[in-house]
């Protein structure tokens, strides 16, 4: 079956079939880690905190974000529909490095990664991640790295100070 997805509900172990809504324009052949993804909820949720969302790349420059009309498990079928759909170029513009070329192809924008209700996603054929907080619709750039092409994503990370350092029993100290 096409526009449908098998969903594991953790909780409890079982599997049900998700239907997806229908697009408006041009539905993608087929749904892949760079255009599906499943998004956890916000506190302001109506029906509880928690509640998934799945986000989908439609109609090469759009983003569809999708809301269940139901709980997630109340039936065998889920039904979704659309939350917000969100036009790539007009969200992006302004921001630096910003070029109107970068969502004119066929498969305009991949998603890279997914925190909370934020998503991170970059034009198909150029490094340049941006983020998108889907309660606020604030944009921003990632992280700026000018025309450097990096093969791999890099998020920062702060260690804790002082750092743990691991005590054996049979360490002695000098006194």
């Amino acid at each position: 079956m096409y526009g449908a997805v098998l969903s594991l509900n953790e909780s409890t172990g079982e599997f049900s079939l998700v239907t997806l809504p229908k697009c408006t324009g041009e539905q993608p052949r087929s749904y892949r880690q760079h255009n599906l993804r499943a998004i956890g909820g916000g506190a302001g949720d109506d029906a509880g905190e928690g509640r998934v969302r799945i986000i989908r790349l439609v109609n090469n420059e759009e983003v569809e974000l999708l809301t269940p009309l139901h709980g997630i498990g109340s039936g065998s079928r889920e039904e979704w529909t659309v939350e917000k759909t969100l036009r790539l170029p007009e969200l992006t513009r302004g921001l630096p490095g910003w070029k109107g070329c970068f969502f004119e192809t066929p498969i305009a924008a991949t998603i890279l990664a997914v925190s909370g209700r934020s998503v991170v996603m970059t034009p198909r054929n150029v490094t340049w991640p941006f983020s998108v907080d889907l309660d606020t619709m604030e944009v921003e750039r990632v992280y700026d790295w000018g025309n450097k092409r990096v093969l791999k994503w890099v998020f920062p990370v702060q260690p804790p100070w002082p750092p743990a350092l691991p005590l054996h029993a049979n360490a002695t100290t000098a006194s």
